[in-house]
Order: C-alpha cells, then sequence, then structure tokens
C-alpha cells in the first residue's frame, strides 16, 4: 500500500502542465483520498460528509487569487488546498425522511 500511495502523491505533486494527474482531497477523518484529474490543472471539490459523494466545484476565483497573490509576493512554485464539505441533497433528505 505504501508504494501506490507514494505513486499516488507523486502524481499530485507533478507540474501543472502535465495532465491525467490526480488530486488530493481530505475525507472527514482527514484521510487523504486521490480524485483523477483529467485535465492539466487541479480540480477543488465539495465533499459530502456522510456519504463521500464528491462534486468538482468551479473554482475560479480562488485560481485568480492564488495567481495574483503569488505575483504580488514575488513566491515561485506557490500551492494551495481548498477543501469544503457539507452534506450532499440526497443525505439531506434522507436525514428528513428518518426525523
Amino acid at each position: 500500500m505504501s508504494t501506490v500511495y507514494r505513486t499516488q502523491t507523486a502524481r499530485a505533486e507533478a507540474g501543472r502542465a502535465e495532465a491525467g494527474r490526480a488530486d488530493v482531497v481530505r475525507d472527514g477523518n482527514a484521510e487523504r483520498l486521490f480524485r483523477y484529474r483529467p485535465g492539466p490543472d487541479h480540480r477543488h471539490y465539495l465533499i459530502c460528509t456522510r456519504c463521500g459523494l464528491s462534486q468538482a466545484v468551479d473554482a475560479d476565483l480562488v485560481e485568480d487569487w492564488a495567481e495574483r497573490v503569488a505575483r504580488s509576493s514575488g513566491f515561485a512554485d506557490v500551492r494551495h488546498t481548498l477543501e469544503l464539505s457539507g452534506v450532499c441533497p440526497d443525505c439531506c433528505r434522507r436525514r428528513a425522511a428518518a426525523t
């Protein structure tokens, strides 16, 4: 298993210019989950804390902000993480039906 995690971590840390890599998200227990990245840019996800469903979200504002901060600070190779979690619509309906 450690070889699998090392490989996936290397894919996630590979340069943004390379397509077909992986993105890392954390579940409710802070465990790493790897998601396939179909294009060259990493993605951000909204993750259900009950069932684990993940949905890619538009994060252009975050990406633009991170690029501006990097440029204005003079830092190079700036990386960022953004984790959004909540309860998906299906889990909300199941919870409401159970009460």
